[in-house]
């Protein structure tokens, strides 16, 4: 599985025994636990490529090749009122 980072913020991977997750051999299928945070001023806006949420916290399973993304927008602020990214 690759997990991929567009914009500012950190995926968090563990296995579903919750355990810290090192690299996995691929040959073995195993549920993965991906949750995102947001760097300082930016928005975590969804998930896009295996699976495409706007859940901050998802699983997946290790059973075949797969690649997702999570997208970050730079925040925008109106008055302290936080506007999505842009």
């Amino acid at each position: 599985m690759t997990v991929n980072v567009d914009g500012k913020g950190t995926v968090f991977k563990e296995a579903s025994n919750r355990e810290k997750l090192p690299d996995y051999d691929s040959r073995y299928s195993v549920i993965v636990c991906l949750t995102t945070h947001a760097s300082e001023g930016w928005v975590f806006i969804g998930w896009t490529g295996a699976l495409e949420t706007i859940e901050t916290v998802i699983e997946l399973t290790t059973d075949n090749v797969k690649s997702i993304t999570a997208n970050f927008l730079k925040a925008i602020y109106l008055d302290e009122t936080l506007i999505e990214g842009f």
